[in-house]
């Protein structure tokens, strides 16, 4: 199949009208023309046609007579002035039509019809895995022969032209036998890309090829998603794309064939293999009028003979030059070909070429020339165009001032912190030394599973030292290459794709309890390759501790092949700092001791969120910093300019502002309190336990050692006295005032806290602020619910403060119920019922926060209400206040609509003001009181 685009002149007027939908023209059953326009190109009186052909032998000639011969006969345009042809891609001949897309589109399907050319319109159009590309027509500068000779395949390249050029087949019978196909080696696009465009085009200037169009099939990609198959993402849909009619499509031209990235001979992708097989199978019958190029990685010998095999046609192997190994050169012919070298690249040898090369054989400091030219190249350009950075580059290539690579045992000692994780990857290195050491004695070698659990809270260091321990192993011997490859077990991936990836190194999979929840089936093929490859792939299950132990339970295959279970805890206050400060220097970065005093603070704040905890909390606080310090900078640019002791410096203001929190409140947490109905005792205690800490945090401040003091608390009082919205306030205020890290309140009933998992939960979901327990007395009287409570109120002290609400009765009962409940929970804090007074004031404020007015009457009408609700046992207070209101401005809705058949002229005032007729309220009767309350079983 072949792609024209002529461009044409005529006087003719009806030049404009071609775009019509119904303006195409058949020529036999092998060739479409259909005329267009192109805004923006030529004048009145130029024209495009667009050609699809299936003839391999139609001359340029040739088809400018027959398009000559449809404008004059079928599209009545006479006098032809021009008719300029050039062959093109698909793309270009069909997309750039100047009609609606539905013109083009309809011509597109007309010719995939006529010319049985659907599969291949269709692999054009709806896939990613297939695409085309002409053949460049100039000649580069010093011929085709000095293009190879620029590529990393100049030998096996430079002899191929040299016996294209030696037998040239006589013009028009090219197409009818192509001698010989091509297999390519190479990993890299970009080394192998233009040796394959040089190939092709010595094939097409000297008459092997008719056409300059190319295709690229790249198979690999079909085995990685369904995306790259587009429209024919179903596999037995895009197998039927691949057959003898594509094959017909793609005579006269070359199609190069990608394939072998994903395929190691033992591991590959089926389908993808399927799909190349089948093609081959169509190209070989076919070998005679299609040029095929094969593409396949270094090395790939297996793979290699498997497509020889299969193609049953000659195949001449283009493979990457062999790099001179200097050590089998003398110096001189080491030189010499250097010379060669940069003279083809029309640079001037000089004595530094010499002088680089001789220190290079004299330290043995490099494996092959390339190494020797890249060096000298740069430094010449460099000297030449860059004069001022010739020192810097220099210093880059002088071996002798290179540092040496630390090593991963020793990286691994100088992380901050993590003593005891380190004291544990010694014991499991001891295990693999110690085997070693009984092998050397003749004694039988004591197997063990190499696989791990590292359990800790995120930033805890898990992934660093899991990329150090593969590093250890693989200069320990252990493991062949030591790579670190992720994985996440929440996300969508192929089990035996990952162990095939990470064979030799170590396979880490971040959030692994997730896999317990998946029903895939990936858990037994997970525990299936960990068996399987347990010799040669190290496997490093990450997350929370409690999550490691159910992903370990829901299957018994994990325990018995998981050997060493490491704990990494959450950095202390001083681990963190000195984390910061780590950072700090490493950017080159100084910080008096009133911002190191400002980060210590912040760090040593009460907790953070699971997802930003520890290291990755230190990180962040870091960049923010430099965030502030830029911005501080860019508004306060001194008149002098910046100066580098400026541009370094982190003040304490930078890290304060990055310490912050945004805040959409406009009045601070105190003065909210202070505003609160009533509650004056409750207040002043509140207000004496914040004074504590801010106290504390002065002391902090001031370098005094001030440890955190836990502050848990018991709110006790009936419904509605404001228990919730102090807490939420306490929260606030421990935020702003720099206790507490994140500073928000999570709210939670006792009946959520049930068991050990979800009291765990609620605390990580709490870390760095307030875990408001409502109606405490429900959770569950039993002895797991009650140690894990306590556990965790002992373990996130410093993290968490838990306020317990709820009748006094039934918290005082919860709190007996153990011993470390009473030392844990110091503050009780009393909430009595409001007066009617303060009732009536917050009936007030709650209208004015839903907009809404109070007409004659209503004050004293609540006051009844409230009198005689508080006969019952369970009055709601403020809670009950907001009820009636509520169910007042439903009732006023109702009477707006009875008393008035159209609302949108009433007066504003009548919409919001509620009358006394709109307020009621009925006393509960008996049988509808709550049942008593207490422990739940």
């Amino acid at each position: 199949m072949r792609f024209y685009r002529a461009v044409c002149t005529a006087e003719d007027h009806n030049v404009r009208g071609l775009a019509s939908a119904t303006t195409w023209k058949e020529v036999g059953k092998d060739l479409v023309l259909f005329p267009y326009t192109q805004r923006g190109f030529g004048g009145d009186d130029s024209f495009f046609v667009g050609v699809i052909s299936a003839r391999n032998d139609l001359t340029r000639e040739a088809l400018s007579g027959i398009i000559r011969r449809v404008c004059e006969d079928d599209w009545d345009i006479a006098d032809l002035e021009s008719i300029n042809s050039v062959e093109c891609t698909f793309n270009k001949c069909t997309d750039q039509v100047g009609a609606t897309a539905l013109y083009s589109s309809d011509i597109v399907s007309r010719a995939a019809r006529l010319l049985h050319a659907e599969e291949l319109f269709t692999l054009l159009m709806r896939t990613k895995v297939f695409w085309e590309y002409t053949i460049k027509d100039a000649i580069p500068a010093g011929g085709l022969l000095g293009a190879a000779q620029k590529t990393i395949y100049s030998e096996a390249l430079s002899q191929e032209i040299e016996r294209v050029v030696a037998c040239v087949p006589e013009a028009g019978h090219a197409h009818h036998i192509l001698p010989v196909h091509y297999l390519v080696e190479g990993n890299n696009p970009n080394d192998y890309q233009p040796a394959i465009d040089v190939l092709l085009e010595s094939l097409y200037e000297n008459n092997r090829l008719v056409s300059s169009h190319a295709y690229v099939f790249e198979v690999d990609k079909l085995g990685r998603s369904e995306w790259a198959r587009g429209a024919a993402a179903n596999e037995d849909n895009f197998m039927a794309l691949i057959n003898g009619a594509l094959g017909d499509a793609l005579k006269s031209s070359s199609i190069i064939v990608k394939y072998g990235q994903d395929d190691d001979g033992s591991n590959f992708n089926k389908f993808a293999y399927q799909a190349l097989t089948k093609l081959i199978d169509e190209l070989s019958e076919r070998g005679d009028e299609i040029q095929v190029v094969f593409v396949v990685p270094e090395g790939s010998g297996d793979l290699q003979v498997r497509i020889k095999n299969r193609f049953r046609l000659p195949l001449i192997r283009i493979v990457p030059d062999e790099a001179p190994k200097a050590f089998d050169l003398t110096e001189d012919e080491a030189h010499a070909i250097l010379v060669r070298r940069a003279e083809a690249d029309s640079l001037e040898p000089d004595d530094e070429l010499r002088r680089i090369l001789h220190r290079r054989m004299e330290d043995r400091s490099f494996s092959n020339l390339d190494e020797v030219y890249d060096e000298w190249s740069k430094l010449t350009l460099t000297r030449s165009v860059f004069p001022q950075y010739l020192s810097i580059v220099q210093a880059a290539y002088d071996s002798d001032g290179a540092a040496a690579p630390v090593d991963a045992r020793k990286r691994l000692e100088e992380m901050i912190g993590l003593a005891g994780v380190k004291r544990q990857i010694e014991d499991v290195l001891l295990r693999f030394k110690m085997n070693k050491e009984a092998a050397f004695a003749g004694l039988k070698p004591q197997p063990f599973s190499m696989h791990l659990a590292f359990q800790g809270a995120p930033g805890t260091g898990k992934t660093e030292v899991a990329r150090l321990y593969a590093e250890i192993l693989k200069d320990e011997g252990i493991l062949s290459e030591g790579r670190l490859i992720m994985r996440s077990g929440t996300g969508a991936w192929n089990v035996q794709e990952a162990f095939a990836e990470a064979k030799g190194s170590v396979l880490f999979v971040d959030e692994a309890y997730a896999m317990a929840s998946t029903s895939d089936g990936r858990i037994a093929d997970f525990i299936a390759c960990m068996e399987n490859y347990r010799r040669d792939t190290v496997v490093i299950l990450a997350g929370y501790k409690n999550s490691i132990n159910r992903l370990i339970d829901c299957n018994p295959g994990f325990r018995s092949r998981i050997s060493f279970f490491i704990d990494f805890p959450d950095y202390s206050q001083e681990e963190k700092m000195q984390i910061f400060q780590l950072m700090v220097d490493r950017a080159g970065l100084t910080m008096a001791e009133e911002a190191r005093s400002a980060a210590r603070d912040i760090l040593a704040r009460g907790g953070t969120r699971a997802d930003e905890g520890n290291g990755r909390f230190v990180r962040n606080l870091f960049e923010s910093a430099i965030g502030q310090q830029q911005r501080r900078l860019s508004r306060q640019k001194p008149e002098g300019g910046y100066t580098k002791e400026l541009l370094a410096e982190l003040r304490e203001e930078d890290i304060v502002a990055a310490g912050k929190r945004e805040s959409v409140h406009q009045l601070s947490g105190r003065e909210e309190l202070a505003g609160l109905i009533g509650l004056a005792e409750i207040k002043q205690l509140v207000s004496d336990r914040m004074d504590y800490m801010k106290v504390q945090k002065a002391k902090r401040d001031a370098g005094i050692k001030a440890p955190f003091i836990p502050m848990h608390m018991a709110f006790k009082g009936n419904p509605g006295t404001g228990k919730t919205e102090v807490a939420r306030l306490i929260a606030r205020i421990l935020r702003e005032e720099g206790v507490l890290s994140v500073g928000e309140c999570k709210e939670y009933i006792g009946a959520d806290l049930w068991n050990t998992l979800a009291i765990n939960l609620a605390f990580e979901d709490a870390k760095g602020s307030v875990l408001f327990v409502d109606e405490a007395y429900s959770i569950p009287n039993n002895a797991e619910a009650t140690a894990a409570l306590v556990a965790c109120m002992e373990n996130y002290r410093e993290d968490v403060i838990v306020v317990f609400a709820g009748y006094t009765r039934e918290v005082d009962q919860l709190l007996s119920a153990n011993p470390g409940f009473a030392s844990r929970v110091k503050f009780h804090l009393e909430f009595a019922d409001y007066i009617e007074d303060e009732l009536l004031q917050i009936l007030d404020l709650l209208a004015g926060k839903m907009h809404v007015t109070l007409g004659e009457g209503v004050p004293e009408k609540v006051r009844g209400f409230v009198r005689e609700a508080r006969k019952e046992s369970r009055f709601g207070n403020g809670r009950f206040v907001r009820n009636v209101l509520e169910d007042a401005i439903v009732a006023q809705g109702a009477r707006l609509v009875r008393e008035h058949s159209a609302l949108g002229g009433l007066d504003p005032d009548v919409l919001t003001r509620l009358e006394a007729e709109d307020f009621s309220w009925q006393p509960k009767r008996l049988e509808d009181a709550p049942a008593s309350v207490g422990f739940t079983a």
